[in-house]
């Protein structure tokens, strides 16, 4: 089994929050693989690609993945939802069966959504920010657990705000610009203009970067995000693109654009 931790919590302090937190998940869950991906403080956007990416794309049979942005995840912005509710814990599965819990903050369930069965409140209030590590820790114990009284209720769907429509969701450490482009804009073969802020530059449509003629080096290639992330036809989440740079990194070509700036494109 696997553990995926998305937080923004440093790691290089051992005695740091994430540091404590990734020691919790350990004693919750002795003699499992737990997997850190870092995202920048409060960054609910970068967050939820991750959280979506690692829960409903093809991966082990076995994994979770917990979720822990913010000092205070009702306050990280577009605001808490249900407006009033405070910071709470949340719980769903993605159509694989993949366990996700995490807080009720901006995006982080903005992007999985379409692909999760049932998402719930946890039955494990947070304290505030000192309390967060542990609770988060007893909340995926509990829920992976199946504990008879962790289940608080039923979110409402029309609560979870709608992730920007063509924007910057995440860099990752390849310089990959993930985004929240739904499918391919053109036709796979095709060139197109890709504007994000002040920059503009030349894109290669592809499906994964395989195909001939084979891109040249240093060649812009908007594609899938990931292979294994199942289409909308396979009753799955939306398909997101990526840019990507053969050989180079996409997110300093475009000047390292932070998460949420939009993306146009247009034929070239």
């Amino acid at each position: 089994m696997i553990v995926h931790l998305v937080t923004d919590r440093p790691l290089e302090d051992d005695d740091g929050e994430g540091t404590d937190l990734v020691r919790r998940l350990a004693l919750a869950f002795p003699r499992v693989a737990i997997e850190v991906c870092a995202v920048p403080a409060g960054d609910t956007l970068a967050a939820g690609f991750c959280v979506a990416q690692l829960a409903c794309a093809g991966g082990p049979d076995r994994r979770l993945v917990a979720c822990w942005v913010g000092d205070d995840p009702a306050a990280v912005a577009p605001g808490p939802w249900p407006e009033g509710a405070g910071a709470r814990l949340c719980v769903g599965r993605g159509a694989g069966g993949t366990l996700i819990v995490g807080p009720n903050a901006g995006w982080c369930w903005s992007l999985a959504l379409p692909d999760l069965r049932g998402l719930c409140f946890l039955d494990v209030a947070p304290a505030g920010r000192d309390t967060w590590g542990g609770t988060l820790a007893t909340a995926v114990a509990h829920a992976h657990c199946c504990h008879p009284h962790v289940l608080a209720g039923v979110v409402d769907r029309e609560h979870v705000p709608a992730p920007p429509v063509a924007a910057v969701a995440h860099v990752d450490r390849h310089g990959t610009l993930k985004t929240t482009i739904i499918g391919l804009p053109a036709r796979l073969g095709q060139t197109v203009d890709v504007r994000i802020g002040a920059i503009a530059a030349p894109a290669l449509v592809s499906d994964d970067g395989t195909a001939e003629p084979r891109p040249s080096e240093g060649e812009l290639l908007l594609a899938p995000a990931t292979s294994q992330w199942p289409a909308a036809a396979d009753l799955g989440p939306p398909r997101y693109a990526e840019l990507r740079a053969v050989g180079g990194s996409a997110a300093d070509r475009f000047a390292r654009p932070p998460t949420g700036t939009p993306i146009a494109v247009t034929d070239a």
